[in-house]
């Protein structure tokens, strides 16, 4: 079958985002022997325009679309990426009478309410490739779509679905379909993943929606076999570990880094950790693997807070992992979420006073979380009445608890962004602009926006081959 997938995220603030699932999804019908077109809306400048021309050259059996985001979860500079979304499946409606088939991130969080709201076919929630080969195979063979994992189809004018893949596989992205220079020369970074799902249990988040609660590890050998390919094959020397969470497993961690020493690849990257069990071993083995700085989902620096957030890792623990990276030179961001459950102002101000203590590359600070449907802050919210029963997620809410005073912390933090460098409050920042990155992007600089801004300053830097092409 001529299959179309349309990845349709073209968020390029601070930089864009190589769309690597729906590259994966489209060499896993490739391999099954399907006949698979990308079509990249990131840079285009008219959707119409480019769902048109590309329909007319390529005559489509299936359409995927690729939904990254619901919204920007920005409270105060929100953005909802819905009514754009809906216009494409309008406009591809309008062009073919081909099956749509919507999938991506953003769809496993809401695949109920997304089907029915945008007037799809089919919906896959969760690891998408073999979910994709099973339903090209139901549509070819026209067999029942009762035993195709992880879609959500209509019947009798209700939402089915079936049980999502338990054992997901992995594939090479396919990097043929793509204008894979248009990211690089932005900034981008080439996206890694070496497992999937998430067994930890946050209060807030979506992933084990996304990819599972159960880890499935791609394995050292092969991650860095495709670091080798890309590097060189591919040019390419800046990474970025896409993992819920790169450092757990601990061991399996250990085993790729010195799979990547042993290897001698002389590449650069990023990883999403966790403060737990993150030691000076570990980030000195980082650092000689190639690893240039790591971003800590930390969220609060109290004990209450870290529990109402689901965290299951203590203040002492993000101090251990903060002063092992200052001592490893390995750069490092925490991101901070305020007014999450058990937030007063003592715990805030012991948040700041911890962060403090630590001084790392960048503290990036929110006030109030994002609540998502089916989980535990959903609950928490529900029970306070800061939502309803019948709320819609599909519209962002957020949560703030009742016994902080948000005004006053906000101000500190305005405070703290101006007398230091380490932090910076994400509200629409400038800093997002292409054009105030574009001169370290330019001078061989790659990196998280936070690292681009301290970079020129790290003695430690030392530039690679240019992979810009």
């Amino acid at each position: 079958m001529k299959v179309l997938i349309i990845s349709i995220n073209r968020e390029t603030s601070p930089y864009p985002v190589v769309p690597i699932g729906a590259l994966c999804v489209a060499r896993a019908i490739k391999e099954a022997g399907h006949d698979p077109k990308l079509l990249d809306l990131c840079f285009v400048e008219n959707d119409r325009q480019a769902i048109e021309d590309c329909l007319a050259e390529f005559s489509a059996d299936c359409i995927g679309i690729s939904i990254r985001n619901i919204d920007n979860t920005n409270q105060q500079n929100s953005k909802n990426y819905i009514p754009r979304t809906r216009k494409i499946v309008d406009c591809l409606r309008r062009c073919s009478q081909v099956p749509i088939v919507l999938g991506g991130s953003g769809y496993s969080v809401f695949p109920e309410q997304l089907l029915e709201e945008l007037g799809a076919d089919f919906g896959i929630a969760g690891p998408g490739e073999a979910s994709l080969v099973s339903l090209l195979q139901s549509m070819e063979q026209k067999t029942p779509v009762a035993g195709v994992p992880g879609v959500y189809y209509l019947k009798n004018n209700e939402v089915q679905h079936n049980d999502p893949v338990q054992q997901p596989g992995f594939y090479r992205p396919w990097l043929e379909g793509i204008d894979l220079d248009s990211y690089l020369k932005q900034g981008s970074l080439m996206g890694i993943q070496t497992k999937r799902g998430c067994p930890f249990k946050c209060s807030y988040c979506t992933y084990p929606k996304i990819n599972g609660s159960r880890v499935t590890l791609l394995g050292a050998e092969k991650v860095v076999e495709q670091l080798r390919y890309y590097s060189q094959e591919k040019g390419i020397f800046d990474f970025f570990f896409v993992d819920d969470v790169f450092n757990i497993p601990y061991s399996s961690t250990i085993e790729l880094c010195k799979e990547i020493i042993k290897k001698n690849l002389k590449i650069r990257w990023y990883a999403f950790c966790s403060p737990r069990e993150f030691d000076e071993p570990l980030a000195e083995l980082l650092v000689a693997a190639g690893c240039q700085g790591v971003e800590f989902g930390t969220d609060a620096g109290h004990a209450k807070t870290l529990r109402g957030h689901g965290k299951d890792f203590s203040p002492d623990d993000i101090l251990r992992a903060g002063l092992a990276c200052k001592k490893a030179k390995l750069a490092q961001c925490h991101y901070i979420i305020f007014g999450g459950p058990n937030e007063t102002d003592e715990t805030a101000a012991a948040t700041i006073e911890l962060m403090q203590k630590i001084s790392p590359t960048m503290v990036l600070p929110f006030i109030g979380t994002r609540i998502y449907e089916d989980t535990k802050l959903a609950e928490i919210a529900l029970s306070e009445g800061q939502i309803s029963q019948d709320q819609n997620f599909l519209q962002s809410v957020y949560y703030r608890s009742k016994n902080f005073d948000a005004v006053q912390l906000h101000q500190r933090l305005q405070d703290l962004e101006q007398e230091s460098l380490h932090w910076l409050l994400i509200e629409g920042a400038k800093v997002f602009a292409w054009e105030n990155l574009r001169q370290y992007v330019q001078n061989g600089y790659h990196g998280p926006f936070w690292d681009l801004m301290h970079r020129p300053t790290r003695l430690a830097f030392s530039k690679l081959p240019s992979n810009q092409g």
